[in-house]
C-alpha cells in the first residue's frame, strides 16, 4: 500500500474521479446526437439493445472479476503469498466463463431467440446481420477480459485507484470513439462491432502492460496455478455472478424489455432519459468510489468505530450533493435534452422524475453496497441485488402496458428502497454489531428528512399534480436544512478531516 493520509489518497482519486466523470458526461452528450443523426433511431436503437444483450452475456466475467478481484484485495493485506495463488488460479475459472459465454452466444443464435431477445423482427435481425455483430462481440472479449479484467484489479489494494481511474477513462474514450466513428462512417452493425471489439482488445492489452510495470514482483501473473483452486473460485463466485446478472436485468434487461413492449424505435427514449438521469449515479460513484479501498481495509483491521464514520461523512455528503443538484438543475433539464437530441426524441418528464427519485433513494445506501460488495458477502449481495435487479424487470413488465415509460422509473424506484436502502442498512447495521458498533448513525435522521423533500417534489412532478412546481423551493429549503443539521452530528475529527480534503481540492 502506497503512504499517505487517506484524505491525500482520496483527494487523489476524487479528483481523476471527478475529471472521469465529466469526460464521461461530455462522450454522452457527443455520442448520443451523433448516432441519432447518422444511424437514425432504428438502427440506432438495435445497436444499443444487441449491446445491451452483450453486457447480459458479460455478466459471467464481471461477477467473477469482481470476486476474484475482491479477494485479492482482502488478501493483499493479509496474506501475499496466498493472493499469488489466488491470481494465478484465475487462469483456469476465466477458461470456464469463456466458455460458458460461448455456449450461452452459441445457444441463442442456434435457437433463433436472439430476435426475441432484442424485441425487432427476425428480418431485421438478417437484414442488421445482428447475429455475426454478436459473434464478433464476444469474439473480441472473451480473450481478454475475464483474466485481464482480474489483472487490473491489482492496482486497487496496490494503492493505485488513482491509476486504474485513469484507465478506465481510456477505456471510455476508445470505446465511444468506436461507436461514433462507426455511426459517422454509416458501418453497418457488424462493422461497428468489428470495430468496437478491436479498440477494445487495444486498450485491454495495454492497461495489462502498465500494470505489469507498475508491479513486476507479481509477474508472470500465471505462475504456479491451482486449476481446482481456479475452478472453486469460480463456483464461489456464481452468487456474485448471479447477482450481477439480477443488476443487469435492471438496466441491459429493461432496455431489451422496452424494445419488446414498444418497439426498437422507442430504445433511444428510454436510454436517452436514463443517460441524462444517469450523470447523478455518475456523481454518487465520484463520492463513493474512492473510499472503497479505505472501507475494505478498516473491515480488514476489524475497526469498526472508522467503518461507521466513514459511512455517516459519506451519508451526508453524497446525499446532499445528489439531492440539491437534483433541484437546481431541475428547471434546465428540459432544454439541456432538447438541444442534445437535437429534437429528435422527445423527453418523457415523468420517467425522468422517476428515475432521478430512485437515485436519490439509492444514495444513502452506495456505500453499503460497495462495501459489502469488497468483502465478497454474498448473501448480503444477493439479496440486495435481487431487489435491485429482479424487482425493475418484474415490475416493469407488469406496469409498461398500462404507464408506458414510466412504469419502468415507478419500477426502479421500488428497487432501489427496497434494496441498497432497506435492505443494505439492515445488513450494515449487522456486520457493525459483529465488530462491536451497535449504535445507529446520528445522520440517518436528518438525511432522510432531505431525501423526503426531494421525493414529493419528484413524485408531484411526475404526476403532473397541481402546484407542483411551488414545491420546488421548500424542497431545496428541506436539503439544505438536513444538510446543515447532519454536518452537525458527524464526528468532529471526521468534519476536520473532511475539510482538509476540501482544502486540498481547492488550493
Amino acid at each position: 500500500m502506497r503512504k499517505g493520509s487517506v484524505e491525500t489518497r482520496t483527494a487523489r482519486v476524487v479528483l481523476v474521479t471527478t475529471l472521469s466523470t465529466a469526460l464521461s458526461v461530455l462522450l454522452q452528450l457527443v455520442s448520443v446526437p451523433l448516432c441519432l443523426r447518422f444511424w437514425g433511431n432504428e438502427t440506432y436503437g438495435l445497436w444499443l439493445a444487441l449491446f445491451a444483450l452483450f453486457n447480459v452475456l458479460r455478466t459471467l466475467d464481471t461477477g467473477f472479476t469482481a470476486y476474484v478481484g475482491n479477494q485479492l484485495n482482502l488478501l493483499y493485506h493479509q496474506d501475499q503469498a496466498a493472493l499469488r495463488r489466488t491470481l494465478a488460479s484465475a487462469v483456469s475459472g476465466a477458461v470456464v466463463v469463456g466458455g460458458l459465454q460461448l455456449v450461452a452466444g452459441g445457444a441463442i443464435l442456434a435457437g433463433g431467440a436472439l430476435a426475441a431477445l432484442l424485441g425487432v423482427p427476425e428480418g431485421a435481425v438478417r437484414q442488421g446481420q445482428a447475429g455475426l455483430a454478436l459473434v464478433l462481440l464476444l469474439a473480441g472479449w472473451i480473450p481478454i477480459g475475464p483474466y485481464l479484467g482480474v489483472v487490473h484489479r491489482l492496482l486497487i489494494p496496490a494503492g493505485m485507484l488513482y491509476e486504474s481511474t485513469w484507465w478506465l477513462m481510456g477505456v471510455q474514450i476508445t470505446q465511444t470513439a468506436a461507436l461514433v466513428a462507426s455511426a459517422v462512417l454509416q458501418l453497418s452493425i457488424t462493422g461497428a462491432a468489428l470495430l468496437f471489439s478491436a479498440t477494445q482488445f487495444g486498450i485491454y492489452v495495454a492497461s495489462a502492460l502498465y500494470v505489469a510495470r507498475k508491479l513486476p514482483h507479481f509477474v508472470p501473473w500465471w505462475k504456479d496455478p491451482s486449476w481446482s483452486a481456479g475452478v472453486g473460485d469460480f463456483w464461489r463466485s456464481t452468487v456474485m455472478i448471479g447477482a450481477n446478472f439480477l443488476v443487469q436485468g435492471g438496466t441491459n434487461g429493461l432496455v431489451m424489455l422496452v424494445s419488446s413492449g414498444l418497439g426498437a424505435a422507442a430504445v433511444p427514449g428510454f436510454t436517452t432519459v436514463r443517460t441524462l438521469a444517469n450523470l447523478w449515479t455518475t456523481l454518487g460513484n465520484v463520492l463513493t468510489s474512492p473510499l472503497l479501498p479505505e472501507v475494505v481495509r478498516y473491515h480488514a483491521q476489524g475497526d469498526g468505530g472508522k467503518l461507521r464514520t466513514a459511512y455517516e461523512a459519506h451519508l451526508v455528503i453524497a446525499t446532499t450533493a445528489v439531492n440539491a443538484s437534483i433541484l437546481a438543475t431541475f428547471p434546465f433539464l428540459d432544454t439541456l435534452y432538447r438541444h442534445w437530441t437535437g429534437g429528435r426524441v422527445a423527453l418523457d418528464e415523468s420517467l425522468l422524475c422517476w428515475l432521478l427519485l430512485s437515485i436519490a433513494v439509492g444514495t444513502p445506501g452506495a456505500l453499503i453496497v460497495q462495501y459489502l460488495t469488497g468483502i465478497n458477502e454474498l448473501r448480503a449481495v444477493t439479496l440486495i441485488f435481487t431487489a435491485r435487479g429482479l424487482l425493475p424487470l418484474a415490475l416493469g413488465f407488469a406496469l409498461l402496458p398500462s404507464l408506458g415509460l414510466a412504469g419502468i422509473g415507478v419500477a426502479l424506484v421500488v428497487g432501489e428502497f427496497i434494496g441498497p436502502l432497506c435492505l443494505g442498512v439492515l445488513l450494515f447495521r449487522r456486520r457493525l454489531a459483529r465488530l462491536g458498533i451497535r449504535s445507529r448513525a446520528p445522520t440517518g435522521l436528518p438525511m432522510t428528512l432531505g431525501t423526503l423533500s426531494v421525493a414529493l417534489f419528484l413524485v408531484m412532478r411526475a404526476t403532473s399534480a397541481p402546484h407542483a412546481q411551488a414545491l420546488h423551493g421548500a424542497a431545496v429549503a428541506g436539503v439544505l436544512g438536513s444538510a446543515v443539521w447532519g454536518w452537525s452530528r458527524v464526528d468532529a475529527e471526521v468534519r476536520e478531516r473532511a475539510l482538509r480534503l476540501l482544502r486540498r481540492r481547492t488550493v
